[in-house]
């Protein structure tokens, strides 16, 4: 029997990630490892490909929730343009609190510099009104 992914509960998902890594190790697949690996990659083009189209609440679920929330991608390549990328979702969703959060989340790179940047200048505008 297969689920999908996408069907499961947002409080099931890590515990199905997990199952899946166990699965994963188990088996001593380099291929299934891959697929994991390619899987964040899809996940945070799609992210990109729904926030190009204005679809921010999928944009939002695909790099949040399958991008940023992996234990697993530690080292993922695609950490610092989720957390740009999701306070860009956010921000646009007119949730500037959120996206500040974001932009601070940011891990320490050059990148994050000028996202705590765009975080202070976002609580700025908030403090004005």
């Amino acid at each position: 029997m297969r689920i999908k992914f996408s069907s499961l509960p947002d409080e099931a998902r890590p515990a199905a990630i997990e199952q899946g890594k166990r699965i994963a190790i188990g088996l001593g697949k380099f291929e299934t490892a891959s697929l994991i690996v390619g899987k964040s990659n899809a996940s945070y083009w799609a992210g990109l490909a729904c926030f190009e189209s204005g679809d921010y609440d999928s944009a939002i679920d695909w790099i949040r929730v399958r991008t940023l929330s992996d234990p697993s991608l530690v080292n993922c390549p695609w950490l610092t343009g989720g957390h740009y990328n999701l306070a860009r979702c956010l921000e646009a969703k007119g949730d500037r609190k959120g996206a500040i959060l974001a932009y601070q989340e940011s891990i320490f790179d050059l990148l994050s510099y000028g996202n705590k940047v765009r975080a202070m200048w976002l609580k700025q505008l908030d403090d004005k009104k």
